[in-house]
């Protein structure tokens, strides 16, 4: 008796792992990207927390500044610049700004070879501008 050797085990098997290693690698691209935005919302919610104390007060205080850029730097912020920020005191109804330019950190996993990816800290320019009503 002729024994039959089946053909083929390992090439029905490689887009399995090829499926496999693609699923695994965008996941961990997934879960780094929301990382980043994560990052992103938590500096949008500090700045409305602040955009609302601005509304109360009129102005950014100075010690109000200085905890804006203390928590934004909490976050991972870099080079925080708050120029173009209302300042001085306003009368009720005059519009204020509220305006935060910083570098934010976002991760970057970049593919090196077909098994090794790598991970990199990049810093990102972020803008972000507020605009409301004095009610002081």
């Amino acid at each position: 008796m002729k024994s039959v050797k089946k053909q083929g085990g390992i090439a029905r098997m490689l887009p399995i792992f090829i499926g496999m290693f693609a699923t695994s690698l965008l996941s961990v691209m997934y879960i780094t990207y929301m990382n980043s935005v994560e990052t992103l919302e938590r500096a949008e919610q500090i700045a409305r927390q602040y955009m609302l104390r601005m509304e109360a007060d009129g102005y950014l205080t100075t010690e109000a500044g200085n905890e804006l850029v203390n928590d934004l730097m909490g976050i991972g912020g870099d080079r925080i610049n708050l120029s173009g920020t209302t300042m001085g005191r306003c009368e009720y109804g005059t519009t204020i700004k509220l305006c935060i330019s910083m570098r934010l950190p976002v991760e970057t996993i970049s593919v090196l070879d077909m098994f090794d990816t790598g991970t990199q800290i990049v810093y990102k320019d972020t803008f972000i501008e507020k605009k409301t009503t004095s009610k002081n």
